[in-house]
């Protein structure tokens, strides 16, 4: 009969599969929600004013079109990616509202599973709200007016105020909808807008795309675990026939049938109980927060079957092995041992197959990897830079009409300003302006001097093109001291490439002239330019490509606060590896970021925190390794099932073929030729599965299928070593 143990072990099992069905289903559920909310809003007309790359032109932008669509009564909305601070993983979506929204339109109201998400309602207590109040919790409860209903392992929602939601992203470009304005009206937006920022009408009204976050890897996951789940109730039960014969033949003995039998020794009824309360109780749990409906009873239908139905698959080689022994044999003790064997032969191809999917789900994660151990290596000499992370907005008075601060960049500009020139500071920002955004410039007619390769800008200052070898003259940095703006163009481009080159510069620069924080620049242009021979390596602080790390001949334009535009002074506050301006040295950090120091600027309040590069590089390491760890887990556990099921295999077969087994190997064959079944399933599945990576074009399963196979051919060679010896032994024994 079934032992204490493995009764527990199978009961415990029965339960996990409720409880990995029951994440699938929350799994699956905020997929479903998150697809809502990504998609949202999806009626009204697109306005893209990401194709404006001049900020101050996106804010004008802005400004004419909420101002039409207050006139117009209609409703303007825009959607941003909220992104964890710990590991960038996405955690829900804000959306940005202006407008009408005392009486919004129905295309601006959402609906999910039967409860209203954002209803006439919340939007109209919404535009009467402080304006930093919201619907559903972002980051202070206090600001919270309403509660919005969220889904456990998926996105959550955030209503606010639009220029609440520019004023956290620090960012106006973006996509935005108009809902509710007629489409002569939304011309007329788009057409001021056009004559506003030159750009073509055509451009801003088609959507960027973008990739939707989703619980995908989470999903795989989850199903590889419940394959596996379902192998081992299988690969037990089996394994439970094959030692209960004995007791099934006295059943029959005593006139019993073999459901009886199944009956009496199969009892983990109380975990499938216990499993279906888990299913059942996660699934109400994670939908708390909508009302229960027939299309929620029907999702529990569903999933309730599906358990039964997964725990009847497991359970069926083993009944079918039962109704297929024949009475005498059971009586015996006797067993069709090779149907035992080609059961467990297909569990172990099942499980093999298991692998192949948990191997080819690792792939994304080890591409990963490898890309940020290639960055942290590109990026080890600038590894201990301190840039910034992040910051606050402080006590300042955000402008309630694109929600940006003027002050808060005056008083960045002002601390910049007063750490430019001492030790360990330094400020470097770079782009690359590829082949299409120069033919964009061209086409749109953006520019009237557009060079004609493509190029890197760097902007840079004094302290930092000379740590790194460059050399800027001390007459040169006097001049930009004074407000002139100096540029060093590499002495390879051509004559007129040059001067095409220095036409751009100039224009560009004029453009950016109207800031709110003046400059000695601004308020008196003027321009120098300067050649030099490429014969330095500069790192570009590329995040993006590896392969693109270094390069010799960037246009550069000598930085300081003097000769700023409002494009410098007004995204010295700006974040992240690539596009944060200032860097520090650790000592300058110390020193320069203490809160005595800025408060002299009044941007204590801001609380700025500088981290090192390498601790941003450690962040995407981390999470791609905790991924690669969940997927290598499944994989492990796939290739143990395999192992358990090889030796039972051999086994199995051995006693099947016990004299034949003993006999050939008293007289020499070897174990390859006794075992040929054995190896020859073991081999089959790891070619298979190894080829089938080719198609698959997985690195994963080619490079560790091998591998694997290796070991089992090993394993399969000790064990049937074992199974000869000890049937040659009974063998001479019994003669």
């Amino acid at each position: 009969m079934m032992s204490k143990f493995l009764k527990i072990t199978l009961s415990s099992l029965v339960v996990v599969v409720g409880v990995l069905l029951s994440l699938i289903s929350a799994v699956t559920f905020g997929q479903q929600y998150q697809s809502v909310l990504s998609d949202y809003p999806s009626t009204g007309q697109v306005l893209n004013l990401s194709v404006i790359n001049d900020d101050r032109l996106a804010r004008n932008a802005l400004d004419i079109a909420r101002q039409i669509v207050k006139e117009k009564g209609g409703i303007i909305i825009r959607r941003d990616l909220v992104v964890s601070n710990i590991d960038g993983s996405s955690e829900g979506y804000r959306y940005g509202f202006d407008g009408n929204l005392a009486d919004a339109p129905a295309g601006a109201l959402l609906e999910f599973a039967g409860t209203q998400i954002f209803s006439k309602e919340n939007l109209a207590l919404l535009a009467s709200a402080n304006p930093k109040s919201t619907l559903g919790l972002d980051r202070v409860q206090a600001d919270s007016i309403a509660y919005l209903p969220s889904v456990e392992l998926s996105a959550r929602p955030i209503g606010m105020q639009l220029s609440n939601l520019v004023d956290i992203s620090h960012n106006v470009r973006g996509t935005y909808r108009v809902i509710g304005l007629t489409s002569a009206d939304f011309t007329n937006l788009v057409q001021q807008i056009s004559q506003a920022t030159s750009i073509p009408s055509g451009k801003m009204t088609s959507a960027l795309s973008g990739a939707a976050e989703t619980g995908a890897v989470f999903l795989t996951l989850l199903f590889g675990f419940l394959a596996i789940t379902v192998v081992m109730i299988a690969a037990l039960l089996t394994v439970n026939v094959y030692q209960s014969v004995r007791q099934l033949g006295m059943f029959l003995l005593l006139g019993l049938t073999k459901c009886h039998f199944l009956a009496k020794n199969w009892r983990f009824g109380i975990g499938i109980g216990v499993g279906l309360m888990a299913l059942v109780g996660g699934m109400l749990w994670v939908r708390r927060d909508f009302p229960i409906t027939m299309q929620t009873f029907v999702h529990l239908a569903q999933y309730a079957t599906l358990y039964i139905v997964l725990l009847a698959g497991a359970c069926l080689p083993a009944i079918v092995a039962v109704y297929l022994a024949k009475p005498v044999n059971a009586i015996r003790n006797r067993v069709s041992q090779r149907g035992m064997v080609l059961v467990l032969a297909a569990l172990f191809a099942l499980t093999s197959g298991v692998c192949v999917i948990g191997l080819r789900a690792m792939d994304g994660p080890l591409g990963e990897i490898t890309k940020v151990q290639t960055l942290k290596k590109s990026w080890h000499e600038v590894e201990d830079h301190q840039i910034l992370h992040r910051d606050g907005v402080g006590s300042n008075q955000v402008d309630g009409q694109t929600g940006l601060s003027d002050t808060r960049q005056r008083e960045y500009f002002a601390w910049y300003e007063s750490i430019e020139d001492k030790p360990g500071v330094s400020l470097i920002n770079t782009t690359f302006h590829d082949v299409a955004t120069l033919d964009n410039w061209r086409n749109s007619q953006v520019y009237e001097n557009v060079p004609k390769k493509p190029f890197w800008y760097f902007s840079a200052s004094a302290n930092y093109l000379r740590s790194v070898g460059f050399p800027v003259a001390d007459r040169d940095r006097a001049l930009a001291l004074d407000g002139v703006r100096v540029y060093y163009l590499p002495d390879t481009l051509s004559k007129d490439e040059s001067e095409t080159m220095s036409d751009w510069l100039a224009e560009d620069a004029r453009r950016h002239v109207d800031s709110a924080i003046a400059t000695r620049f601004t308020k008196n242009p003027r321009y120098e330019f300067r050649t030099y021979t490429p014969d330095i390596s500069f790192f570009t602080w590329n995040e993006e490509s590896p392969n693109n790390i270094h390069t010799k001949d960037p246009v550069i334009y000598l930085a300081t606060a003097a000769n700023m535009t409002y494009f410098e002074n007004e995204s010295l506050s700006a974040p992240g590896l690539q596009g944060s301006y200032i860097k520090l040295e650790a000592s300058a950090k110390e020193k320069y970021t203490a809160k005595s120091y800025l408060a002299k600027y009044q941007i204590d309040d801001n609380e700025p925190q500088f981290i090192p590069v390498s601790n941003f590089l450690a962040g995407l390491h981390k999470t791609f390794t905790r991924l690669l760890e969940l997927f290598g887990t499944a994989v492990a556990l796939g290739a143990v099932i395999d192992m358990m099921l090889i030796v039972g295999l051999v086994q199995l077969y051995a006693k099947a073929n016990a004299k034949r087994v003993a006999v050939l190997r008293l007289m020499g064959y070897p174990l390859v030729h006794i075992f040929r079944a054995p190896f020859a399933v073991v081999l089959g599945a790891t070619i298979l599965a190894t080829l089938a990576g080719i198609p698959l074009g997985s690195d994963s399963i080619i490079a560790f299928m091998p591998i694997l196979g290796l070991i089992q051919l090993a394993l399969v060679f000790v064990v049937a070593s074992r199974a000869a010896t000890t049937h040659v032994s009974h063998l001479l024994k019994a003669n």
